[in-house]
């Protein structure tokens, strides 16, 4: 499996990757209309806001997409637009929003191995997985990370770094927008690069202002730490572990933000598919061992209503589910599905060192 791998100062890291995924990074593009879907006043607005706020509050990752456009040869405002997508999309303020929220986070706490997430992609075509690249980086401040992205994104999901820190990342459609915030994948970036632990990590999510698209983070560590982190624009609520076990489905389900769902009636039948897959969870992570192998049943679960591993004609909401992951923070590895976990067996990458 290739693996795309840089270290240096962040414009280095970034101009390396640029070079390293030009080619697939016109194809992301392309397959998704960037620029030309993009063009409207209304995006463009947006997209100058983001940028004033990535330069202010992560410089860092400003210099890094400087060096994606300067090694891809794509101009820095189509990067800047690739790397904002997902707000577009995602966000119920827009006045063309698509791509409903997807993906399910599942943790283990008392594993063998001590705590192991799992996660798969939904959502995408089948051909989405080519999209999600393994990036190996060592940052300027010493940090090693591995992590899953799109070429030429300054984003990270399915991630564990060298502090034995992992995560995996789904969205949640939000009824909120700051004008003051940065997409919630650049803000999951910052947590992989500059956190050691979950009490590091919700402290900056915390204090990380996001634009618009939520985050539900399934996040633990070595230490045995392990949480589900839900992010809406202006609150963090945390839902610990109980019997061993934390997950995810794209909606709200702590008290603090479960008032906070969408109440977009064409927005409902993506939430019945979360609480579908969220009830669905409440039984069967009693039913399987909590091991790797426990896990991976888990991620090929075909379970109706509720299924984890999502195939376009058995639900309502035509979610697909593309590729899986179980990270390993204790062993700063990741298993890999390269394609629906049912089909595809696991492919493990370490982090070196």
């Amino acid at each position: 499996m290739r693996i795309v791998r840089a270290a240096g100062s962040h414009y280095e890291i970034g101009r390396s990757c640029g070079e390293q995924c030009a080619q697939e990074m016109r194809q992301c593009m392309q397959a998704r209309g960037i620029p030309e879907r993009y063009a409207g006043e209304e995006h463009r607005a947006i997209l100058a806001r983001i940028e004033a706020n990535v330069r202010r509050i992560a410089p860092d990752l400003w210099a890094e997409l400087e060096g994606v456009a300067d090694g891809s040869g794509i101009p820095l405002p189509d990067v800047l637009l690739l790397n904002s997508i997902s707000s577009l999309n995602r966000s119920e303020w827009a006045a063309d929003a698509q791509a409903p929220p997807a993906c399910t986070g599942i943790g283990f706490a008392d594993t063998p191995e001590g705590v192991i997430i799992g996660k798969t992609n939904d959502g995408g075509g089948t051909d989405a997985a080519r999209d999600d690249v393994p990036h190996c980086l060592t940052f300027p401040n010493g940090r090693r990370a591995l992590f899953m992205a799109w070429p030429g994104t300054v984003w990270a999901w399915a991630w564990v770094n060298d502090a034995g820190l992992a995560s995996n990342g789904s969205s949640v459609g939000s009824r909120h927008f700051n004008p003051e915030g940065i997409p919630g994948q650049m803000v999951t970036r910052l947590v992989l690069e500059h956190c050691r632990d979950v009490p590091e990590a919700l402290e900056l999510m915390r204090d990380t202002p996001f634009v618009c698209e939520a985050a539900a983070l399934t996040m633990g560590d070595a230490q045995g730490n392990l949480v589900a982190a839900e992010r809406d624009v202006h609150t963090l609520a945390v839902r610990e572990a109980e019997d061993g076990v934390v997950f995810t489905a794209n909606a709200w389900f702590s008290p603090e933000l479960r008032d906070c769902n969408s109440t977009d009636p064409a927005r409902e039948v993506y939430l019945e598919n979360s609480r579908h897959r969220f009830a669905n969870l409440q039984r069967r992570t009693r039913e399987v061992p909590h091991t790797i192998e426990g896990m991976q049943t888990l991620l090929r679960d075909h379970t109706h209503p509720g299924a984890i591993c999502q195939h376009p004609k058995d639900n309502a909401a035509h979610y697909n589910t593309y590729n899986a992951f179980v990270m390993l923070p204790r062993r700063r590895a990741i298993l890999v599905a390269g394609g629906r976990a049912c089909e595809e067996p696991f492919t493990r990458l370490d982090l070196p060192g």
